[in-house]
């Protein structure tokens, strides 16, 4: 079977996208052992920690308790038993960030466990450069053939690559504390919140065939 004529095509987009906000993912340490809202009211260190973050603006619907745990020998909990308790604070904006986390720095049973980025425009982003790197490859090979002396008759194949990679580890904050107007925190790792998203088109057209001269 005889081959068309073809040109290939390879165009890369990119764009560096900022977060526009955070999910903190928390673990307090707690002397009793409490569930559900419960936990908020009673368990004086989640309470200490709730206290802190409302007084900086975080409503309590973005705290989230997502587990608790404790010791226990031969399924009886011990007297002596930590609990631990899980908690997210969901969707936290960029410009609240560091009064967010020096309330958080300021309860000694409280430890930071990771942060999640939000990237709200991630979706529309990939979408936009996908049909951009479509109409970029399109207009080169019918610039190409035009040069060439031949035409673009459609696609012959089409592959796409693309992907998100971990957010650049290069942002720093400082966190505000009450008793100062600005401190360093200490939290063990290093804060970035930008992430660069690529979308690559590998196109073959076919076209037609040069004349003869």
């Amino acid at each position: 079977m005889t081959q068309p004529d073809t040109i290939s095509i390879n165009i890369q987009r990119e764009a560096e996208l900022d977060a526009d906000s955070a999910d903190l993912h928390l673990q307090v340490e707690g002397s009793s052992v409490m569930s559900g809202q419960q936990a908020f009211k009673q368990a004086k260190e989640v309470r200490a920690l709730v206290h802190a973050l409302t007084q900086i603006g975080v409503t309590e619907s973005q705290i989230k308790l997502r587990s608790v745990n404790f010791d226990m020998q031969a399924g009886i909990m011990l007297k002596s038993s930590t609990a631990r308790y899980s908690i997210t604070l969901a969707k936290v904006a960029l410009e609240q960030l560091p009064a967010a986390l020096g309330a958080i720095a300021s309860q000694k049973n409280c430890q930071m466990q990771h942060i999640a980025w939000n990237y709200s425009q991630a979706e529309a982003t990939r979408k936009r450069l996908r049909t951009e790197a479509l109409q970029a490859a399109l207009d080169q090979a019918k610039a190409d053939a035009a040069l060439l002396g031949i035409r673009v008759l459609g696609v012959h194949t089409l592959h796409e690559s693309g992907h998100a990679p971990a957010p650049q580890q290069r942002m720093m904050m400082a966190a505000a504390s009450p008793r100062s107007k600005q401190r360093s925190v200490d939290l063990g790792f290093t804060l970035g919140n930008t992430m660069t998203i690529r979308s690559g088109i590998d196109a073959t057209f076919r076209v037609s065939a040069i004349a003869e001269a």
